[in-house]
Formats: C-alpha cells, structure tokens, sequence
C-alpha cells in the first residue's frame, strides 16, 4: 500500500505527474490506496481509494489438424477415418464431421485430450464408413473448434481410387457389346 496525497487542481502539469505516478506504482504493485485530500468549497475532503491491477497471461497454443482414412484390419468393408488435433493448449477443444453420409458412427479417442510433454495436448476422432457408401470425388471434412482459433479449423478429405465404379464397369460392357 502506498500513501499518496495530492489536491486536486487545475493545473495540468501536475495531474500528467500524478497519471504517470499512479501508472508507475501500478508496474511494481499489484494494488495501491490512494487519500486524495479534495478541496470542495473550501472545505477538505478525504477520500480513500484502493485500485487495483490484476496481471496475467493468456496462454494458447493452436492446434494443428491432420486428417487421413485406411482400411480397417478387423473389416475390409469399412473405412476408417482418423482426425487429429496436436499441439493445443488450453486442453477444451470441439472435433466434429462435417458429411453427408448415412449410417456412419464415430469415436472420440481418448475421451479427454491426452497431455504431451511440452505441455500440449492431443485428441483423436475416428469415422467408421462402409466403403460402398463414400464414392471416389466425394469429400469428408474434419472441423475443430479451439479458443486460441479465431475461426473453426477444417480439413478435407477425398477418398482415392479411380472413378470407375461395378456399376460403371457394367454400364460400360453393356455398351461395348450392344454397339454394331
């Protein structure tokens, strides 16, 4: 605490001082009482205020996204979709789909984010998807949502493969045999 008495006046030179005053005890301390002794019609007035200044850090780390699919070992028929955000701080972060699919389920992995070392986190999110039901072109987006971002984050994904389908392959026999 720190004792300052000053009348208030008029002149401008010495209220710069007390603002520059105030503003320095304010860098070496987090609270300072002020006794402002303020002439009113000749009378004075003691005044007690106590400002105080809080100082902290907003710490942030930005996630980085990375999104990749494979076949799953356990059923060639589905595909797995695995979403990843590593390198994010503070731990609360939203992974989402972003699809137009049917019949597709997903997990969050682990449930929490997982630390790092350096202090950072990670999460996954896994999409099962029959592989008959996400065609060659079609796109799948991973979206994150994290208070270091300023927007959600998002990535896309195609499924490789030729666009040659059965159902193309069969469509262009037909039409191989059927012409004169």
């Amino acid at each position: 605490q720190y004792l300052i008495k000053i009348f208030l006046t008029l002149d401008h030179q010495r209220l710069n001082y007390f603002i520059f005053f105030i503003l320095f005890y304010f860098m070496i301390s987090s609270c300072t009482v002020l006794y402002i002794d303020v002439p009113v019609k000749y009378k004075p007035y003691l005044l007690r205020v106590k400002l105080c200044v809080s100082t902290y850090f907003h710490v942030t780390a930005v996630p980085k996204l990375d999104l990749h699919y494979q076949t799953s070992s356990e059923n060639p028929n589905i595909f797995l979709l695995i979403c990843s955000a590593v390198g994010f701080y503070p731990p609360n972060i939203t992974l989402s789909w972003d699809h137009s699919l049917h019949e597709v389920t997903h997990s969050i992995l682990p449930d929490v984010p997982t630390l790092f070392h350096d202090g950072t986190y990670n999460i996954s999110s896994i999409l099962h998807v029959k592989t008959y039901l996400w065609g060659p072109g079609e796109e799948i987006g991973c979206v994150v949502n994290h208070s270091s971002l300023t927007w959600p984050l998002r990535k896309n994904i195609m499924r490789e493969g030729d666009s040659c389908s059965f159902y193309t392959l069969l469509l262009t026999l037909y039409c191989h045999f059927d012409a004169p």
